[in-house]
């Protein structure tokens, strides 16, 4: 698992919770974000590639639990560009097991 060091998180005017996090070398494939109600979610980008988005601020937490979807946008941070963007469905689930070593 990855540990998404440098990311973040707006809100479009529609409301929806954009992340923006660094670019991959490779396309996502059935991205889903993993949410139990804790400070942290889990992004499976790939069968193979999990990245964890870490200590969410308290005002993304409510919305994130309302949430259906969400948009991921992989930017160049030294461009300030973004590379790609998709929409991916949020799953809640009651424990996160990728998060139970963070408080």
């Amino acid at each position: 698992m990855e540990h998404a060091e440098d990311y973040e998180i707006i809100r479009t005017e529609e409301g929806i919770l954009v992340f923006v996090i660094k670019e991959r070398s490779t396309e996502a494939e059935n991205p889903c974000i993993i949410y139990d109600g804790g400070k942290h979610a889990t992004l499976y980008r790939r069968a193979d590639e999990v990245i964890l988005l870490d200590y969410l601020h308290k005002d993304i937490l409510e919305q994130l639990k309302k949430s259906e979807c969400i948009i991921i946008a992989e930017a160049d941070f030294e461009k300030e560009k973004i590379v790609r963007d998709y929409q991916t469905r949020v799953k809640i689930i009651k424990n996160n097991p990728f998060c139970d070593h963070l408080k």
